[in-house]
C-alpha cells in the first residue's frame, strides 16, 4: 500500500498535470483579410503552446479561425464562422539538447504583400551514428547545412542553403526568431529579398575549422550573458532569393564596435532600420535589461551610409513603420539605472532628413496623477501596431495588476490632449461572479487592417483569444465613446461550441488588498493580489477546478486534492526588483490554491506599472522598503483570511531571484511568522554577485549607487560600497539563530544568479545550525527561470512537499 507521502505527491502531480492541460497562447496572427461590400472576411492563425507533463515536453499547435465582420454595425461586431481542428507542428524539442535531434526550425516568415509566401529557415544536424555508418547510408541522409525554404500556396517552389559551410562561408550560426534580444528575419515588400540576422566569422577563422586553428581553438569568446551565452558578435545579411545569394551589409567593416538586431525595411525596400548595441570593454548581460546602451540606426541602401537615429544617451527598442510609410516609432529609455523602467515612446517623421529630431508621443510618466491614472509604458510593441489609416498604435502595457490594451493616437492635434486611451477587455474577464476585482491580463498580439487579436486571461480564466474591430477611420473617432460600446468577439482553445461559457476556475477568488507603506512620497506604488479558496456552508474548502463544459467527464475522474481545512498563505514576492505580477493565468499559482493555500502575489515599491518614481524610489533601499512592503502586506493578508475563515493561519514563503532575495530576509527577521520558506535561485550575498553576475551592475545600482548615469565597467567598489552591499545581503543576516526550514532550488546553468549564492548559503546555514531542515536541488540544464518542462513540474511538487510537511499536514 503507498505511504501517505507517496499519495500525496501522486495528488501534487494530478494537480499539476490538470492545470497544465489548459494551453497558453503563443502568438496570433491575420493571415488574410478579403473586404467585400458590406461584410469583411478574416482568417486567424493562432499557436498555442501546451505541456505533456509525462514526457516533460512542450507541445505546439495550430488553430485557423475565419470570421466575418458586419461593417453596417456600429460598433462592429465581428462573428466566428468556423474553427480548424488543432495541428500539431511540434511535439516536443528534445529539451536539453534540441540541436542533437535533426532538423530544428530557426524561423518562420511571411510575405507582407502575399501571406501565401512564406520563407522557413532549418537548421539540419546529422546524428552522430551517421558519421560512423557507410558511405552508402551517408548518401541516403538529409543535407547538413542551414537553409531557407521559399513556399507559395502550399507549394515548395525552392529551397537555399545558406553560407554558413565552407567554401560559400560568409557568416556563421543563423538566429531564431524566438522573441529575444537578438533576432531579426524579414521580407522585403517585393518579395525578392530577405534581411536575417547571423553570427559574425571569427577572426581568426570559422567555427568549421576553429577546432584546429592552433591561434584561436582556446581563445575566450565573450557572450550576452543569462539567455543569450552562444551570441557574441552579430551580422545583418541580405538573402537575394532569386539567385540565392546572401551577404553581410551591417558587420564590424562599416560599423564597428556594435551588435545589430531587429532589422525593419524601411518604405519602398530602399533601405533598413535596425537596433545596434554597444560593444564595450566587455558585455554585459542583455535578458530583462533595457537599460543597455542601444541606439537606432539607418542603413541606406542607395548610399550605403549608415546613420544614428535615436538618441545616443537612450536605450532604443522596437522600431516600427506605419503603414502609409510615413512614421517610424520606437520605445526609449534612460541608460543606466533600473534594470526595467518606464519607456516613452517615440515618433519620427519619414523619409528622413537626418536632421528632424523625434517626437516625444508619450513621455516618462514620474507619477500617476491620481490612483487610476495612466502609470506609463512598461512594455514592447507588437511586430505590428498600427491601425490602417496610421492614425494610431494599439499596444499592451503594465498597469498595476493589469496588463492593459491601450490605443494611442500619434497624430493628436495638441501635447495637451489624452494620449493614451486605456481599451477595455473582454467581457469575460472584466466582469465575473468569483472575481471581485476586474484585474485582468490583455495581451496585444497583432493589429492589421484595423483587427486586433489579443489573448485574454486573468488568475480566475485559463488564457483564450479576443478579437476587436476598429472603425475604419480611426484619426475621426471619439474613442471614448467608442470605447464605452467597443464589442469583443472571444474564442476558447479547441473546438468551441455555440453558447458555450469561456472555461473559468470554480472554488476561488482573487481581491486587490492596499499596502500601507511606511512613511514614502509614493503613495499608491504598493499593493497585493490574494488569491483564496472558498468556502462551503460548513467552512469545508470548495474542490478548485476549471468549469469548462467540453470536459465535464474529465472532471469527474480527476483525482484532485480535497482538504478538509484551509492550510495556510503563501506569501509570493516577485523577482527582478523591477518587474510586476499581473494578473494573468498562472497555472502554478491556482495550483497553489487547488492544494489548500491561499496565495499573495506582491508588487512592492520598485515594482512597475506604477510610474517611474515608484521604480526609482527603491535604489539604494533594497532589504527595507520591499521587505516592509511585504511584511506589511502579509498582515494585511493574514487579518483578512482570520476574518473569513474564522482561525488564525500560518504562512510560508515561496519566492525566485529578487523574490528569493525577500524570503530570505523575511524568514531572518520574522521566524515567529513564517513557518517554511522555498527560495528559487535567490540572491544571498550582493558582494559575491559582482564577480559572477552577469549583471554586476545590477548590485551598485540597487545598492543606492550610480543610480542615475551608465555603470562604469572598469569599476573596482569600494570599502564602503562593499560594507553598504554587505548590510543589504541575507547572507549576513545569518547566524545560528535562524529557525525557519529553507528549501533551496537552483539551475546550475544560471548566469544572472549563479547557483553559488544558493549552495553558499545552504553550506553555511548547515554549518552554524544543523538542526534546522535545509535542502538543495540542482537542475543541471536550467537557467534563471527554472522553466524547462521537468524543473517546472519538480518545483510545483518540492514546495508543496516542503510546506505539507513543515506545516505537519497529512491529508
Amino acid at each position: 500500500m503507498p505511504s501517505s507521502s507517496s499519495r500525496l505527491v501522486d495528488r501534487f502531480l494530478s494537480v499539476y498535470t490538470y492545470f497544465k492541460t489548459f494551453p497558453i497562447v503563443k502568438r496570433a496572427r491575420v493571415v488574410s483579410a478579403l473586404t467585400g461590400t458590406d461584410l469583411n472576411k478574416l482568417s486567424l492563425e493562432v499557436e498555442w503552446e501546451q505541456s505533456d507533463v509525462s514526457r516533460t515536453e512542450i507541445m505546439r499547435y495550430i488553430q485557423h479561425y475565419y470570421l466575418t465582420s458586419t461593417e453596417h454595425e456600429s460598433p462592429i461586431a465581428t462573428n466566428l464562422d468556423y474553427a480548424s481542428e488543432p495541428e500539431l507542428i511540434s511535439l516536443g524539442n528534445g529539451f536539453p539538447f534540441p540541436a542533437d535531434n535533426g532538423t530544428r526550425l530557426v524561423w518562420d516568415i511571411r510575405s507582407p504583400p502575399s501571406p501565401t509566401m512564406r520563407a522557413i529557415c532549418l537548421e539540419y544536424t546529422q546524428s552522430p551514428n551517421v558519421f560512423k555508418a557507410s558511405s552508402s547510408t551517408k548518401a541516403c541522409s538529409p543535407t547538413v547545412g542551414t537553409f531557407v525554404q521559399i513556399w507559395s500556396s502550399g507549394r515548395l517552389l525552392k529551397t537555399i542553403m545558406l553560407p554558413t559551410h565552407k567554401p560559400t562561408l560568409v557568416h556563421g550560426k543563423v538566429y531564431a526568431d524566438a522573441g529575444g534580444t537578438f533576432i531579426g528575419a524579414a521580407w522585403s515588400s517585393d518579395s525578392k529579398k530577405i534581411v536575417y540576422l547571423a553570427e559574425a566569422l571569427r577572426a581568426e577563422g570559422s567555427e568549421s575549422n576553429e577546432s584546429t586553428s592552433v591561434n584561436s581553438m582556446f581563445r575566450y569568446q565573450d557572450n550576452w550573458g543569462e539567455g543569450l551565452c552562444d551570441v557574441s558578435q552579430t551580422v545583418l545579411c541580405m538573402l537575394n532569393v532569386s539567385d540565392g545569394t546572401s551577404n553581410c551589409v551591417v558587420s564590424p567593416d562599416n560599423l564597428p564596435d556594435v551588435a545589430p538586431t531587429k532589422p525593419v525595411w524601411c518604405p519602398t525596400d530602399s533601405g533598413i532600420v535596425f537596433l545596434g548595441y554597444a560593444l564595450e570593454a566587455y558585455r554585459l548581460g542583455l535578458k530583462y535589461c533595457t537599460q543597455r546602451p542601444c541606439r537606432l540606426y539607418h542603413l541606406d541602401f542607395a548610399t550605403g551610409k549608415i546613420r544614428s537615429v535615436s538618441n545616443a544617451h537612450k536605450s532604443a527598442d522596437c522600431p516600427r513603420f506605419s503603414p502609409d510609410g510615413k512614421h517610424l516609432i520606437w520605445l526609449e529609455n534612460d541608460i543606466g539605472g533600473p534594470h526595467q523602467q518606464c519607456r516613452a515612446l517615440m515618433e519620427l517623421r519619414w523619409p528622413w532628413d537626418g536632421q528632424t529630431m523625434p517626437t516625444v508621443i508619450v513621455p516618462v510618466i514620474e507619477k500617476p496623477k491620481d490612483s487610476s491614472g495612466f502609470p506609463g509604458l512598461y512594455c514592447e510593441l507588437p511586430e505590428r501596431c498600427w491601425t490602417s489609416d496610421s492614425s494610431c498604435v494599439v499596444l499592451s502595457s503594465i498597469w498595476g495588476f493589469h496588463l492593459a490594451p491601450l490605443i494611442i493616437p500619434i497624430t493628436r492635434q495638441s501635447i495637451d490632449e489624452t494620449f493614451v486611451y486605456r481599451i477595455p477587455g473582454p467581457p469575460e474577464i472584466e466582469s465575473t461572479v468569483n472575481l471581485q476585482t476586474t484585474s485582468n491580463s490583455v495581451t496585444v498580439l497583432d493589429v492589421y487592417c484595423n483587427v486586433v487579436i489579443v489573448s485574454a486571461s486573468t488568475l480566475l480564466h485559463p488564457p483564450f483569444v479576443s478579437v476587436l474591430h476598429l472603425p475604419e477611420h480611426a484619426a475621426e473617432t471619439n474613442w471614448p465613446t467608442w470605447l464605452n460600446d467597443c464589442r469583443w468577439l472571444s474564442i476558447p482553445p479547441g473546438l468551441p461550441n455555440m453558447g458555450m461559457q469561456m472555461p473559468h476556475v470554480t472554488g476561488s477568488a482573487c481581491y486587490i488588498l492596499p499596502v500601507e507603506s511606511t512613511a514614502d512620497a509614493h503613495h499608491n506604488c504598493t499593493e497585493s493580489l490574494l488569491i483564496q479558496p472558498l468556502t462551503d456552508s460548513s467552512g469545508k474548502p470548495q474542490s478548485v477546478t476549471v468549469s469548462d463544459s467540453r470536459l465535464t467527464d474529465f472532471n469527474e475522474w480527476l483525482p484532485l486534492v480535497h482538504c478538509s481545512s484551509i492550510h495556510g498563505l503563501i506569501v509570493y514576492p516577485h523577482g527582478g526588483p523591477h518587474s510586476a505580477f499581473t494578473a494573468n493565468w498562472s497555472p502554478l499559482v491556482v495550483g497553489l490554491v487547488a492544494c489548500g493555500f491561499a496565495c499573495l502575489l506582491i508588487n512592492y515599491r520598485g515594482s512597475l506599472g506604477y510610474g517611474e518614481m515608484a521604480v526609482r524610489s527603491l535604489l539604494g533601499k533594497i532589504a527595507q522598503n520591499d521587505v516592509d512592503d511585504c511584511f506589511q502586506a502579509t498582515t494585511c493578508a493574514l487579518k483578512k483570511l482570520e476574518k473569513d475563515y474564522g482561525r488564525k493561519l500560518p504562512a510560508v514563503l515561496f519566492g525566485g531571484s529578487h523574490g528569493g532575495f525577500l524570503v530570505l530576509h523575511l524568514a531572518a527577521r520574522y521566524p515567529n511568522l513564517f513557518r517554511a520558506v522555498v527560495a528559487r535561485n535567490p540572491v544571498t550575498n550582493l558582494i559575491s554577485m559582482l564577480d559572477t553576475s552577469d549583471i554586476p551592475d545590477w548590485d551598485y545600482v540597487e545598492a543606492g549607487f550610480n543610480v542615475d548615469n551608465a555603470w562604469s565597467l572598469g569599476s573596482i567598489p569600494s570599502d564602503s560600497c562593499l560594507s553598504t552591499m554587505a548590510s543589504m545581503s541575507p547572507l549576513f543576516r545569518l547566524d545560528s539563530t535562524w529557525t525557519v526550514p529553507l528549501l533551496l532550488l537552483l539551475g546550475d546553468k544560471d548566469c544572472r544568479v549563479p547557483k553559488s549564492q544558493g549552495l553558499t548559503f545552504y553550506r553555511r546555514l548547515r554549518a552554524l545550525n544543523p538542526q534546522v531542515d535545509c535542502e538543495t536541488f540542482v537542475y543541471p540544464h536550467d537557467a534563471h527561470p527554472l522553466d524547462s518542462p521537468a524543473a517546472d513540474r519538480d518545483v510545483f511538487v518540492r514546495a508543496l512537499q516542503w510546506f505539507y510537511t513543515h506545516l505537519n499536514l497529512d491529508e
